[in-house]
């Protein structure tokens, strides 16, 4: 823009400047959910609705690798379920952030809930966690889903109205 202006090719500068303003609308509305969906892979643990577990979703290039149930103190599970989400997250011969167009869907609808849940439980896959990070964000994630089952009992009245 400033190289056009500078060579009066004012046309030209006035359109890289419109180009400029749209690019910032459109990045603005996308938020996080670029980098929610690009920037690492990573490992969620979401309470589930029923059972005294987790439902694990591993998350890489804004794909899911791989979903399952997780149960608390299973570290052996979680671990080689992790070490075997990173080998299926990459890929090869292709550019890092390139979505292919059959795969747009699915980006889209993990960005769309990771916005919209930012307090899920999430741990970074890069560099790969070790046993120890494993157990720590298990054990973090249980007292999160204690303090939650907590707080929906306070909101419960004596007589069992919400």
């Amino acid at each position: 823009m400033r190289q056009a202006a500078a060579e009066q090719r004012f046309e030209r500068a006035e359109a890289l400047r419109r180009r400029q303003r749209r690019l910032r609308v459109v990045l603005g509305r996308l938020g996080g959910v670029l980098e929610a969906t690009h920037a690492r892979p990573r490992l969620l643990l979401a309470a589930h609705p029923s059972a005294a577990e987790f439902d694990g979703f591993w998350v890489s290039g804004g794909r899911l690798v791989d979903w399952g149930p997780i149960q608390p103190g299973d570290l052996d599970q979680l671990g080689s379920r992790t070490a075997a989400a990173l080998v299926r997250s990459g890929r090869r011969d292709e550019l890092g952030a390139h979505v292919p167009p059959g795969e747009i869907d699915e980006v889209r609808i993990i960005g769309s809930w990771l916005a919209s849940h930012p307090d899920t439980t999430q741990l970074g896959l890069r560099p790969a966690p070790d046993r120890g990070e494993l157990e720590a964000f298990l054990e973090r994630a249980s007292g999160r889903e204690r303090q939650l089952d907590d707080d929906r009992l306070d909101l419960v009245g004596a007589n069992g109205d919400v």
